[in-house]
């Protein structure tokens, strides 16, 4: 194999697949990345058995081919070189790449003992713009568990309701919904695990087509330049759905940005308490408080529309992170006592946050 290929192309490429090539001393291939020419193309692929990222790039073909190379290795030498073109020849299974000042041979592994990558060639699919897709992934994937005991819950949750594309996560504490105004046609329930989302966040540009193809236990995501295929998790995703409150007995509208600062004030005084912040409603009045026995105590009092009374305890990180997912200007925040979950989602829209009280 040879061709020639620009310094930023390659950079690029390498950067795209590089981030799941594992270095599983049992499986050492996995941390080497496929590297091949097809139909015209230079492709890049990497695996880590459950997810596979290819990433497919323009050079001058001279000889079509196929070789594996250290992937971190190859990363950082072509890292290091300047904006030019560079030739690779491949001999056997070395590995040599030349620019007009610069030359290395890197020891390759046939491409014969790189993992099969699987192909999905039918399924459910969906095809939506980059940044409606980024921002509803970004939405729903901070209330994703990471916890190894409710593996089902260390992903995000896609499904058809009403014939709408519903997307969830949940680690048990907080949850995060959005039901978007993608059209489904066919039933579906599948989760796709966390570091297929993250990778998915990372790649996909706000201005292109992402194209998602739902099949059985597979699931593909194709960009204009790489192509995601993954494991998806296996079991049943919680009924959630109960446990939506359908009224509340308190609520405010406010203004997230003060709500958003409010909270981030009293996070200060509450690291002694597991970072716990009460926040109180009084008809128009919302306050958010906590204390720190050792260090004092803090209260940020904000005007809103409200009614009812209550107050209630949350982790201050959750209401954080929620409030820095929604885009929205005005936020609702709602609920029915100090043990019921507290509802917060902005004032239109598909888009519902629940976070869990904390007991007091």
């Amino acid at each position: 194999m040879k061709f020639l290929i620009k310094q930023e192309n390659i950079h690029k490429a390498l950067g795209a697949v590089g981030k799941i090539s594992s270095n599983r001393t049992e499986l050492p291939i996995l941390s080497n990345v496929l590297i091949k020419t097809v139909d015209g193309l230079i492709t890049f692929t990497t695996t880590n058995l459950e997810t596979a990222i290819t990433h497919e790039t323009t050079g001058k073909i001279i000889e079509e081919g196929s070789i594996t190379a250290p992937a971190k290795l190859l990363s950082e030498f072509v890292a290091s070189l300047p904006n030019t073109n560079i030739e690779m020849e491949v001999t056997d299974t070395n590995i040599r790449l030349k620019t007009e000042d610069h030359s290395c041979l890197i020891k390759g592994v046939s491409a014969e003992d790189f993992p099969v990558i699987p192909t999905i060639s039918s399924g459910q699919e969906v095809v939506v713009d980059g940044d409606t897709l980024k921002k509803t992934l970004q939405s729903v994937f901070v209330a994703s568990s990471n916890d190894d005991s409710r593996p089902i819950l260390n992903g995000v949750c896609f499904y058809e309701n009403s014939g709408a594309l519903v997307v969830v996560a949940t680690d048990s504490y907080r949850l995060s919904e959005i039901t978007t105004t993608i059209k489904i046609t066919e039933p579906l329930k599948t989760v796709i695990p966390n570091q297929t989302i993250s990778e998915t966040l990372r790649l996909i540009k706000p201005q292109e087509k992402v194209t998602v193809t739902f099949s059985g236990s597979q699931v593909q995501i194709t960009t204009d330049e790489s192509t995601i295929i993954s494991k998806t998790l296996d079991g049943n995703y919680p009924e959630y759905r109960k446990l939506i409150p359908e009224a509340s007995e308190v609520v405010a509208t406010l203004n997230k940005h003060d709500l958003l600062s409010a909270a981030k004030v009293a996070s200060v005084f509450a690291r002694e308490s597991a970072g716990s912040i009460q926040v109180t409603i009084n008809q128009n009045n919302l306050s958010v408080s906590s204390v720190a026995s050792q260090a004092g105590e803090n209260s940020t009092n904000l005007s809103v529309e409200g009614s009812g009374e209550g107050s209630v305890t949350l982790n201050s990180r959750y209401l954080i992170d929620t409030l820095g997912v929604i885009s929205a200007e005005e936020v609702v925040i709602e609920f029915s006592s100090n043990t019921n979950p507290v509802v917060v989602k902005p004032v239109q829209g598909q888009e519902l946050h629940i976070i869990m009280p904390l007991k007091t």
